[in-house]
This record gives structure tokens, C-alpha cells and sequence, in this order.
């Protein structure tokens, strides 16, 4: 997941990539609880006319959520979500965290 924001020349990326487990309490009724822990990165370009910079840095990031899942059929499912991601990198000076919070619908197909 990867969030983006510009305003004033200046462009602000963060993301997180993580291995996640999704359970599923029940399977019958469809909720599940998802996280995972993996990478975070962020990445800040300011552009002023002619000239732009850039800096990134990569550190430790993470995700949870919950949803549910509406079965149509033997192998598709719709439902809504709602997860939560962080990201925390060390620059010089500090660190420098960066969260957000996303409601999505899903679509999945199931191999099996």
C-alpha cells in the first residue's frame, strides 16, 4: 500500500511492504483480521521550476485491518475492508513515521 500527497512543489511518498496472514475466525459468517510486518519507505521530491530533488530512505513498516467477505459463488467473494499501515524510517537528526487509514472494497477470486 502506498500513499501520496503534493502540494507546493513538494511531493511526499510513503508505503509499506509486508507479508500478512489473514484468519478467519469464523469462515461461515465471512470476517477476518489481516497483519503483517515487512518494509517502509518514504521518498520526498521537491521540484522548484527547473530544479527538483530527491530523497528516500527505507525502514520498518507494518499493517493490520479487518473485513468481510460476501460469498458469490464457489470461488468469488465482495466485501469491504478496513486497514491500518505505518512506517517508520531513521533519518539524520530523528526518525520519521507516516500512517494512514484506507475503507476499500474488494473483489477476490480463489484458487481453491
Amino acid at each position: 500500500m502506498a500513499a501520496t500527497k503534493s502540494q507546493d512543489g513538494a511531493t511526499v511518498t510513503f508505503g509499506v511492504s509486508a507479508a500478512t496472514v489473514t484468519y478467519y475466525p469464523n469462515p461461515v459468517q465471512g470476517f477476518y483480521m489481516r497483519a503483517g510486518g515487512g518494509g517502509g519507505t518514504q521518498k520526498l521530491v521537491v521540484t522548484q521550476g527547473a530544479l527538483s530533488g530527491v530523497a528516500s530512505q527505507s525502514g520498518v513498516g507494518f499493517t493490520g485491518g479487518i473485513g468481510y467477505e460476501m460469498r458469490l459463488g464457489q470461488r468469488w467473494s465482495l466485501g469491504p475492508a478496513l486497514d491500518y499501515g505505518y512506517s517508520s524510517v531513521d533519518v539524520q537528526g530523528g526518525t520519521l513515521s507516516a500512517n494512514y487509514v484506507n475503507f476499500s472494497a474488494g473483489l477476490n477470486w480463489y484458487f481453491f
